[in-house]
C-alpha cells in the first residue's frame, strides 16, 4: 500500500475511498454503487415517512363526527331528566341525612346518589345528589346522621319501586 494512489470522494455525505490504480469502470462501478446503496436508504425513510402520513390521514378520515361530551351518561344538558329542573322553583331544605343509596333516575342514565332527609319539622325529604361518578368523587362524601342543607328544585317523578311497579314522588333535584 506504500505507493497506493487513492482518492476519497463524497456521495451523500458518505465518503468513497477509491483505488485509482484500480480499471475506471471498477471506479465508476463502485461509486454507483455506494451511490445506489444511499438512494435506496433515503428512498426507505421516504417510504417510511409517507406510510405514517397515510396512515394519520386515514386515522382522520376515520375519526367520527363530535357527539358532545361522553360519559354525562345522560345527566347532561338537554336530557329529559335535566328538563325537570326549575330554576325558578328553587327551594332550600336542611336536617339529617338517615339514608344515602344509588338510583338510576330515568331509563338510559347512569346511577345516581339518592339520599333521604328529614328535617327539623319531621319531614322525609327525597333527594338526587346527582351523578354517582361525579358525586362518589368528592372529597367531601355525605353520610348517613350528616346535618346537610340542600338546595334544588322539587319535581314530581314516576320512580320504578320495582321491576314494572311505578308510583309518582316528590323528589328534590339538586342544584
Amino acid at each position: 500500500m506504500h505507493g497506493a494512489n487513492i482518492s476519497c470522494t463524497y456521495a451523500f455525505h458518505s465518503p468513497v475511498i477509491v483505488n485509482n490504480d484500480m480499471p475506471e469502470i471498477q471506479r465508476n462501478s463502485l461509486t454507483k454503487f455506494i451511490l445506489l446503496k444511499e438512494v435506496v436508504m433515503k428512498t426507505k425513510k421516504s417510504l417510511i415517512v409517507s406510510g405514517l402520513c397515510v396512515f394519520l390521514m386515514i386515522s382522520v378520515a376515520h375519526a367520527h363526527e363530535w357527539t358532545g361530551y361522553r360519559g354525562t351518561e345522560g345527566w347532561g344538558l338537554g336530557h329529559p331528566y335535566q328538563n325537570l329542573y326549575n330554576p325558578k322553583g328553587i327551594e332550600v331544605y336542611s336536617g339529617e341525612v338517615i339514608d344515602v343509596d344509588t338510583v338510576i333516575p330515568m331509563k338510559g342514565m347512569s346511577s345516581g346518589v339518592h339520599l333521604l332527609l328529614l328535617t327539623k319539622d319531621k319531614k322525609t325529604i327525597s333527594v338526587h345528589l346527582g351523578p354517582a361518578w361525579f358525586i362518589e368523587r368528592l372529597d367531601t362524601q355525605v353520610k348517613k346522621g350528616n346535618q346537610i342543607e340542600v338546595t334544588g328544585s322539587m319535581v314530581i317523578m314516576n320512580i320504578e319501586k320495582k321491576p314494572g311497579e311505578f308510583s309518582a314522588e316528590h323528589v328534590l333535584i339538586a342544584s
